[in-house]
C-alpha cells in the first residue's frame, strides 16, 4: 500500500513566523487559537520558520493528523507580508509555487 498526497478542500497559509520546536499539537493549537479554524477537515495549513528555508504543513487524514515537513536547500521560502491578516488562502497552483520557492 503506498502513500497518497493530501487533495486538501482549502489551503491556508499562516503569515508570521513559526517556532519550529512545536509539532502537531503546538500547530493544531496555531489553527484553532490564533487561525480560529477547523483542523478536523480537509484543510491544509501550512507554516513557515523564522529563516524562511523551512515549512511545516498540517492537515487531516482518514484516521488522524499529519505533518510534513519540507526543507528548502538553496532558498527561502516567499512569504508575503500583511500587517492586518495572520492567514491567507492559497490555490493549489500558489501552494506549488510556494512549496518550489517561487513567489506567489
Amino acid at each position: 500500500m503506498g502513500y497518497t498526497p493530501p487533495q486538501p478542500d482549502d489551503i491556508y497559509l499562516h503569515i508570521d513566523a513559526v517556532d519550529f520546536r512545536k509539532s502537531i499539537n503546538g500547530l493544531l493549537n496555531i489553527v484553532e487559537t490564533e487561525l480560529e479554524l477547523d483542523a478536523f477537515t480537509g484543510t491544509l495549513f501550512i507554516f513557515i520558520d523564522k529563516n524562511q528555508d523551512k515549512s511545516k504543513l498540517l492537515y487531516w487524514e482518514a484516521t488522524g493528523l499529519a505533518l510534513l515537513h519540507k526543507r528548502l536547500e538553496k532558498h527561502k521560502f516567499k512569504q508575503p507580508k500583511l500587517n492586518d491578516l495572520n492567514h491567507i488562502r492559497l490555490s493549489e497552483q500558489q501552494l506549488n509555487w510556494l512549496l518550489g520557492g517561487y513567489p506567489l
